[in-house]
């Protein structure tokens, strides 16, 4: 027996996959003009046989809304939060789309911190293998299909759908760089590619020399390759983040070569919304010392709190107010060591802490009202 499947996203992954699912399911989108498209007889992107499928079920399944509690859903966080809220008993949830590896892991972990009674969410990973051009026969007809339970197969779901569109993109790139040795060398780079595809062990797809490759997952699931080699953790554009304490000490407003300009501005270049404070710095020292401003606010309303100046007034902070007041879960940085007899009590609050120079044992993020 099927239950009721909703999708959240209408887009090119969305439409054509709801669109072969025969389980009743309703489509939702934050983009009033993407619905209105796919509920009309022009459809917002073109699939050979997706319109005919559409067609065929109007009015029966799927169904196209923007009937969705949310103003914006474009990060996966704003979805999970949106999805505990609107959810009871038991839910299963099912991560497609090209998002950073460990992306579900960072979903549960946002479940976790705002979970609530008679509800039990599960996360899976089931990255989707489509080409444009032939989706609707890839749907009808998988060669493969790969679902993720817990942590470590989530990450082989995802790392083996960035893995196949690098090595994709790697063939074509390949056999461009062949064509310039062709054009040098008076050969032809057709007939080089056929003799290459040929061998059973390289077979003959994407061979085809051009001017090079386009689409939006090639380019971007390389360069989600080339970032996690690179730095290995997940972004989250959507933060904000509290910077406690900008001086390079405590008991001085002096800012040269302090870590925490350094620390912000890559905060920054990733996304983040920053709310700095410090007891003896002036607001217009750090705006001079980011060159770029910043927001100022009293209140905490962030997902991260970064301590950066060993300030002692740093231990005596309202932690259950700030806690209240911030997005889940929360994460606490002590990034100067200053609140090591706090993290006890700081995780029985509901912080999640990372510290440096050791790993604080996490505990379980206890019951927590949305």
């Amino acid at each position: 027996m099927f239950h009721r499947i909703c999708c959240i996203g209408a887009g090119y992954v969305g439409g054509p996959t709801c669109s072969v699912i025969s389980a009743p399911i309703t489509v939702d989108d934050v983009n009033d003009a993407r619905i209105n498209e796919w509920n009309s007889d022009t459809l917002p992107i073109y699939e050979p046989g997706l319109k005919e499928v559409v067609e065929s079920c109007r009015g029966k399944n799927p169904f196209f809304s923007t009937d969705i509690d949310a103003d914006d859903l474009k990060y996966i966080g704003a979805c999970a939060r949106r999805i505990v809220q609107n959810s009871n008993g038991y839910e299963i949830v099912t991560e497609k789309s090209t998002v950073p590896v460990r992306a579900a892991e960072s979903i549960r972990h946002i479940f976790d911190a705002n979970t609530k009674p008679n509800l039990n969410l599960q996360v899976l990973s089931n990255p989707e293998f489509l080409a444009e051009g032939t989706a609707i026969w890839d749907l009808k007809n998988l060669d493969r299909v790969l679902i993720g339970g817990d942590e470590s197969r989530e990450s082989d779901c995802k790392l083996s759908k960035l893995a196949a569109n690098a090595f994709l993109a790697q063939r074509i790139s390949s056999i461009n760089s062949i064509s310039a040795l062709c054009e040098a060398t008076g050969a032809d780079v057709e007939e080089v590619a056929r003799a290459i595809g040929m061998d059973q062990r390289i077979g003959n797809k994407f061979l085809k020399a051009s001017v090079g490759f386009g689409g939006s997952c090639f380019q971007k699931d390389v360069l989600n390759l080339a970032y996690l080699c690179e730095v290995l953790i997940l972004s989250c554009p959507e933060s904000l983040t509290a910077v406690l304490g900008f001086a390079f000490k405590e008991d001085t407003g002096d800012t040269r070569e302090s870590s925490s300009i350094y620390i912000s501005k890559y905060l920054m270049d990733k996304g983040a919304k920053l709310h700095i404070y410090d007891p003896k710095v002036p607001k217009h020292q750090i705006i001079m010392d980011l060159s770029q401003p910043a927001v100022f606010k009293t209140k905490f309303c962030a997902v991260q709190m970064s301590n950066c100046t060993e300030w002692d007034m740093f231990n005596e902070l309202d932690f259950h107010r700030i806690h209240k007041m911030m997005l889940k879960p929360a994460f606490i940085f002590d990034g100067r060591r200053v609140l090591d007899d706090l993290h006890g009590m700081l995780q029985n609050i509901g912080f999640q802490v990372e510290t440096i120079g050791k790993k604080v044992a996490s505990k379980r993020i206890p019951y927590t009202y949305l």
